[in-house]
């Protein structure tokens, strides 16, 4: 008996250690996956912000700078450098309403350059010209070789920042080349409006102090981390004059963990997040680093977000610790036993017979917390529902068993292409539905997109081709209930539907 019991007793701790062990696991699996989408949720900001301007970059070049009157200008330019003095003073001139306007679009730079990619005109800085930026800006050096628009982000003899570059061409004549460039100001203050969060371009202060003219360093100052990195005083300036509460403080406190931490994410200069709290307050800091034409990371773009979710993930996994050891005290294996059966019935019940997946019941309570949480938080979510086109006729031409085959692929085949962070379950009868965390709509739109393409595509047993409508919705701070979400995602599907099927549809519909 005693035998037994010590046997008993040392596969009880066996099993505990080997819970705790997984616990662990699992629960630093969780949050790594969740800073890991901090960092995605940076880059997909930092993209969609930029691609705006460089939207509106193109159109002001194509109404504005590649006319006539520019095109003569620089051609004369290049016929008559003698007269170069008087041509820069027309051009300047001609183009100063232009510049004015792009600045107050919180555009940075207006900069002409001659074919051999000689400095001939910058808008922010006249008296400067002539001096080559052969070696300086490759952007300038290839928009002129290749004949081709460049755009990435580069430091420049006065300025950083996110360059386009457009050569400028006159009937197959290369005149030279133009750059309208972002200033990083410009894209935190965008940042800061669209997504609610405060932002900070780390440039690697060797390249400043390489490559700025030596009286345009003013430009920059030192913050944290000043053996690394130098800072864009334009952007630290409008930081000591807002009322947010944060500052360059803050800033360095919350720095401190990355410094002791990461210090080799950082010299590798390799894109990471962590979380941090000062002063009371718990954030989550995201850095992704900043490529450079030649594909080189010379900066990296942090944000700052108030956070508690880390916070109380490391509650939940004390918590955790504390209930296993109180259950193997009071006897693990009878518990643990009681735990797995309910754990197993439970997820019977919450699983679709047919297709394996969620089912309506699950899924409303897992919507339900994830609003509660972005209400919380401010973050989006976003609702994609979708529906098998012409169902009944499927049943009805191939029969019963056909349909419920068709529902298990189909439910395969979209379960195998979402994220772990996505939730995915049927909704009854051939609708599914998909809940996106951390998704806005531009980005659902596109992820819904990829999976009706994928059903296109993909080949059902006996009968093809099989074609899906989808609805997409995103939460809104309006949305006190998830059921208005799914409700405007139901609705979008009905136009989907009632307008073609196969496509999809976003709320409120965007008619061509």
């Amino acid at each position: 008996m005693k035998k037994n019991s010590i046997i008993i007793s040392i596969l009880f701790l066996v099993m505990f250690l080997f819970f705790i062990a997984e616990v662990d696991r699992k629960e630093q699996n969780a949050l790594d996956l969740y800073l890991r989408q901090k960092v995605h949720n940076l880059n997909t900001e930092y993209l969609v912000t930029l691609n705006g301007y460089q939207i509106l970059a193109d159109f002001l070049f194509d109404e504005s700078i590649a006319t006539p009157e520019v095109l003569n200008l620089m051609a004369e330019a290049n016929r008559t450098p003698a007269q170069n003095d008087q041509t820069r003073a027309y051009l300047l001139q001609h183009l100063t309403p232009l510049y004015q306007r792009i600045t107050a679009l919180n555009f940075r730079q207006l900069h002409f350059h001659l074919p051999d990619s000689r400095s001939f005109l910058r808008f922010h800085r006249p008296e400067k010209y002539g001096d080559s930026l052969v070696g300086i800006r490759d952007t300038v050096v290839e928009a002129n070789t290749t004949r081709q628009k460049v755009t990435a982000f580069e430091e420049g003899r006065i300025f950083n920042g996110f360059r386009l570059v457009y050569p400028l061409l006159r009937e197959g004549e290369h005149l030279g080349s133009v750059e309208i460039s972002i200033s990083f100001s410009a894209l935190e203050r965008s940042l800061n409006h669209l997504f609610a969060k405060n932002y900070l371009l780390l440039i690697d202060r060797r390249i400043v102090e390489e490559k700025v003219f030596r009286d345009e360093q003013a430009n920059y100052e030192f913050g944290p981390m000043p053996d690394r990195y130098i800072y864009d005083r334009e952007v630290l300036q409008k930081i000591k004059a807002s009322d947010s509460g944060f500052d360059m403080t803050v800033a360095g406190n919350l720095f401190a963990s990355a410094e002791k931490i990461h210090r080799e994410e950082l010299d590798h200069w390799r894109p990471f997040a962590y979380p941090a709290s000062y002063a009371g307050k718990l954030y989550t800091i995201a850095f992704l680093p900043i490529k450079n034409h030649k594909q080189i990371s010379i900066a990296y773009l942090v944000s700052f977000e108030e956070d508690g979710f880390p916070a109380q993930h490391k509650r939940h996994y004390v918590f955790t610790l504390v209930l296993l050891s109180l259950i193997f005290a009071g006897g693990l294996f009878f518990t643990l036993y009681l735990f797995l059966t309910r754990q197993r019935l439970k997820k019977l019940s919450a699983t679709d017979f047919l297709t394996g997946i969620w089912n309506r019941s699950k899924s409303t309570n897992v919507i339900r917390l994830e609003h509660e949480r972005a209400s919380r938080y401010a973050t989006p979510y976003s609702i994609v529902m979708l529906d098998i086109d012409h169902f009944k006729k499927i049943n009805d031409t191939y029969g019963h068993e056909a349909g419920d085959m068709v529902l298990k692929n189909m439910a395969d085949l979209i379960g195998r292409n979402i994220r772990e962070i996505d939730f995915f379950c049927r909704w009854g009868g051939e609708e599914f539905v998909l809940m996106l965390p951390e998704t806005p709509l531009p980005l659902s739109l596109l992820f819904a997109e990829k999976i009706r393409a994928l059903v296109e595509q993909a080949s059902f047993p006996h009968m093809g081709r099989v074609t899906i409508s989808l609805g997409v919705s995103q939460f809104t701070s309006d949305d006190s209930r998830f059921d208005s979400v799914i409700k405007r995602a139901d609705l979008a599907l009905y136009e989907a539907k009632s307008n073609g099927r196969n496509q999809v549809y976003p709320f409120p519909p965007q008619h061509a």
